[in-house]
């Protein structure tokens, strides 16, 4: 199986999956630069503002499953400022969490994700990431090898709710990638399917009995490497050796109809997340009013994270929507409210499902 050395555009996941990706996409995909990392837009003082994250763990109270041979890149990278990262790995390849599969979660911190996740997320610094590195200033010591939840969340987008569905689409076809990728892989390096099957504890994954292999990884994880017990880092970056050989058109024949069906569904998205709709008609949108005075509204729309500011004579002249075509509403609202809708506050207002595209 070739892989081709490139020059890729793609430049929004870890480095093996942008090769894959360059693949799929003809051009770079839109940076969300409203969900700023480096500087955390959640962290506000604002009690006005949308529920905020600690300046102390950001959004990094998940800890991430990473697929084998992402472990293995981490391993293998000696550039600069990845030494951190190879440290944090290295510490946990002896632990339970790691199995051929891939690295997961301790069970204390998956038993405190389920009992914090809906009021801890993004304040709870118990449940730091333990890639999160507060010595750069809360930066990710692994961030050139993240999986697919780290490399598509983002708590605003570019393009609203049509950004959110295009990163959603990608979580999930970058999950397939990784799931098919690190089966293929161990098995490649000599584990047996039934063991190779086995997957790493997630932090929302709850519930799952012995039939699904955690009883054989609480148990004895040292039986599940076989001849690599001893050199578990060698595995990890022979993995990676092993994705690193594979073309997209072999990942697409690893990953089959599902991982077919998600591509379809993630160029599609793609592709939203890029055009100016073609509009003939729209009605208004299930919205909440969080507040309100005479020259503007806060509305909570799409996500509890991205809270939308309006223009209070747009948000009334909205009581004319009722499904009429656009270019009657807008010279409604024109007439009546002294409000232009022109291309760009309509798209605004479509892509954060304040108003619903009809046909």
């Amino acid at each position: 199986m070739a892989h081709k050395d490139r020059s890729t555009g793609i430049t929004a996941f870890a480095g093996i999956h942008n090769d894959w990706l360059n693949e799929l996409f003809d051009s770079e995909i839109p940076k969300e630069t409203s969900a700023t990392c480096h500087s955390c837009a959640m962290c506000t003082s604002n009690p006005m503002a949308e529920k905020a994250f600690s300046p102390v763990t950001k959004c990094c109270t998940y800890w991430p499953v990473l697929p084998n041979y992402l472990v293995g890149s981490a391993l293998s990278d000696m550039s600069d400022g990845a030494r951190e990262g190879r440290e944090r790995l290295t510490a946990m390849l002896s632990e339970v969490m790691a199995v051929p599969n891939g690295l997961g979660v301790s069970q204390s911190h998956q038993a405190l994700y389920t009992s914090l996740r809906a009021t801890g997320f993004g304040v709870e610094e118990k449940m730091l990431c333990p890639y999160f590195d507060k010595a750069t200033g809360g930066q990710c010591s692994i961030w050139r090898h993240r999986n697919a939840v780290c490399a598509t969340y983002h708590c605003k987008y570019r393009r609203g709710a049509t950004g959110m569905e295009f990163w959603q689409a990608m979580k999930r076809l970058l999950k397939s990638v990784e799931g098919a990728v690190a089966l293929w892989s161990a098995v490649e390096m000599g584990i047996p399917v039934s063991v190779a099957r086995i997957k790493p504890r997630s932090s929302i994954e709850r519930g799952r009995d012995a039939s699904n292999g955690w009883a054989v990884i609480a148990k004895a994880p040292a039986h599940m490497w076989g001849k690599w017990n001893h050199r578990r880092a060698d595995f990890y970056v022979g993995c990676f050796a092993k994705a690193r050989s594979l073309s997209w058109q072999d990942v697409l024949r690893l990953g089959g109809v599902e991982l077919e069906i998600l591509v379809s569904t993630a160029q599609k998205a793609f592709q939203a997340n890029l055009k100016t709709r073609v509009v003939d008609r729209v009605i208004p949108a299930p919205v909440m009013v969080l507040r309100r005075s005479s020259s503007e509204v806060f509305l909570q729309t799409y996500s509890p994270y991205d809270h939308q500011r309006l223009d209070a004579r747009v948000f009334h002249g909205l009581r004319h929507c009722s499904g009429q075509p656009v270019a009657d509403l807008r010279e409604t609202m024109k007439q009546v409210d002294g409000v232009e809708v022109d291309d760009a506050l309509l798209e605004r207002l479509i892509d954060n499902r304040i108003v619903t595209v009809i046909r």
